[in-house]
């Protein structure tokens, strides 16, 4: 049983930006599921897509992080090793 109000209506677009909204969505629908508001067949359906999108969020975010880190690691290879020099007073 489906009701207007638990699907997104056409136009109105979800913030999945992140692995938060995304998992927010996903217990957004599972909410639905449990009080009967959406059916579990077309909560099913919209479960797995947002999985998708969460596991394309995931790699997405995952490269960006290994970016930085190799750009740090570029960074520190070229300044000089400080750990064997005496601070000064």
């Amino acid at each position: 049983m489906t009701t207007d109000d638990s699907i997104p209506k056409k136009g109105k677009r979800l913030r999945l930006k992140s692995l938060m909204d995304v998992r927010s969505e996903m217990a957004r629908v599972y909410r639905d599921m449990r009080s009967s508001r959406l059916d579990t067949e077309t909560g099913y359906q919209l479960v797995r897509s947002l999985w998708c999108l969460g596991k394309m969020t995931e790699v997405t975010q995952g490269r960006g992080l290994l970016e930085r880190l190799e750009k740090l690691e570029g960074v520190n290879d070229q300044e000089p090793d400080r750990s064997t020099t005496a601070p000064a007073h």
